[in-house]
């Protein structure tokens, strides 16, 4: 079962400010992930958790009671960190 993947003001301004080539990969994985996020993320701090992409990292909540993955914030690696 699919989740439904919500993206945040901030994470999709930013994806939206990246090169259309990383910014459409981007968008793929979290596709992918959006269909088995458990398999994907690792845990981070507090409700969040981690996904890697390439040099890139999104911090999303996922909310298994409600099928919501929800990406929060979403960065080059040395800003999330």
């Amino acid at each position: 079962m699919s989740y439904e993947v919500v993206w945040k003001p901030l994470a999709l301004k930013f994806l939206k400010s990246l090169p259309p080539l990383i910014a459409t990969r981007i968008h793929e994985k979290i596709g992918m992930v959006s269909e088995d996020p458990f398999r994907y993320v690792g845990k981070f701090q507090g409700p969040f958790h981690k996904l890697r992409i390439g040099s890139y990292r999104a911090l999303v909540m996922i909310t298994p009671e409600k099928n919501l993955l929800e990406i929060e914030l979403l960065d080059k690696r040395e800003n999330i960190y």
